[in-house]
């Protein structure tokens, strides 16, 4: 039988094209899905970013008197290096979220005011936490269906990952540099001012597509080379383990290999500041001085006729029946609380 020679064989010449085309193929697929991970992150960081303005200006202007009184947390004011005693208020709602503090092991930072703020921008970027497993382990997750996570796992490590990887700031204006994440930050507000507020998300988001997360992402003791602005707005996390300010804690978090990359995202609203001042920051009582969020009771009774709604498992407020949970902003109306009306 006469044999071929290697040069003029052809079979299996298809497989071994598919051998060299393959690799590069499979690779770039993995980098394309990865790319569109952090992109769809980068909406999420936008969207946090819009509710975080949101919030900051109406909540900036408020009432002291629902974040600790007008000594603790002024309108028009967030302290950064605020560590908070034992009983401070938490309107954020972060504590009974989570159902235990982490005050003791590592503690957190800023006042209740820019809690709350944080709070409107961690709900957003719930979806897009990372697993136990993506955090710790090295090479990324075993495939993609693993990177893109359970629902379930992301909502409860997001609980978690947000307070340490979700940065509120409030740069001098739209892309400037620089945000204050330390020390008292004030926000002046005149009548007729059109004066505007930027409030920006710093997010980092863990890459954990297998093989694309390397080549994309980095280590977090390379973060800072990636984004040296990103990396030290970081620093104003709640709990900050990433950037600057994380301390021994932090430079715990720059041994993990997990790869990261930095999202950063703005959105500027007119502030919505008061120059009049509440009835807390001119010594009188309060609408919102009752711990449970609800109208404060007062030692005179109320006769049930005055009542046209009577408040059995919430709060009266106004004329209606609000969770205890939530904070009333209606005056006394004809909605009562069970406990206070005469027998």
């Amino acid at each position: 039988m006469r044999r071929r020679s290697l040069a003029s064989d052809t079979r299996a010449a298809v497989y071994v094209e598919f051998l060299v085309v393959f690799m590069p193929v499979f690779t770039l697929w993995l980098g394309m899905t990865q790319i569109g991970l952090i992109f769809a992150a980068d909406v999420a960081v936008q969207h946090a970013a819009d509710a975080a303005a949101r919030s900051a200006i109406v909540v900036l202007p408020d009432d002291p008197a629902r974040y600790g009184g007008p000594d603790e947390s002024p309108k028009n004011q967030i302290n950064w290096s605020d560590e908070g005693e034992e009983g401070r208020s938490d309107p954020s709602g972060i504590a009974g979220i989570l159902g235990a503090s982490f005050a003791n092991i590592l503690p957190s930072k800023g006042d209740a005011r820019l809690n709350v703020i944080r709070t409107a921008a961690y709900k957003p970027l719930i979806a897009m936490s990372p697993t136990p497993s993506q955090v710790i382990d090295a090479r990324g997750s075993d495939s993609v269906r693993d990177a893109i996570g359970a629902a379930h796992w992301r909502f409860a490590m997001g609980l978690a990952y947000n307070l340490t990887a979700v940065a509120v700031t409030f740069p001098s204006a739209p892309g400037a540099e620089g945000a204050q994440v330390d020390g008292t930050q004030n926000f002046a507000y005149s009548r007729g001012s059109g004066m505007q507020l930027t409030a920006r998300v710093t997010y980092l988001f863990n890459c954990s597509v297998p093989f694309a997360a390397q080549l994309m992402c980095d280590a977090p003791i390379n973060l800072r080379r990636q984004s040296e602005e990103g990396y030290h707005e970081l620093g104003g996390a709640m709990y900050p383990l990433f950037g600057d300010g994380g301390g021994v804690a932090g430079m715990l978090t720059g041994l993990l290999q997990s790869c990261f990359h930095i999202l950063r995202r703005e959105s500027t609203l007119l502030y919505q500041g008061a120059e009049y001042e509440y009835a807390s920051e001119q010594g009188g009582s309060s609408d919102h001085d009752d711990p449970e969020g609800g109208v404060p009771e007062t030692p005179d009774c109320r006769p049930a006729s005055t009542c046209e709604r009577t408040c059995r498992t919430g709060v009266a407020c106004g004329n209606t029946c609000i969770s205890a949970m939530d904070i009333c902003h209606q005056p006394r109306g004809t909605a009562c609380n069970a406990s206070e009306i005469c027998p």
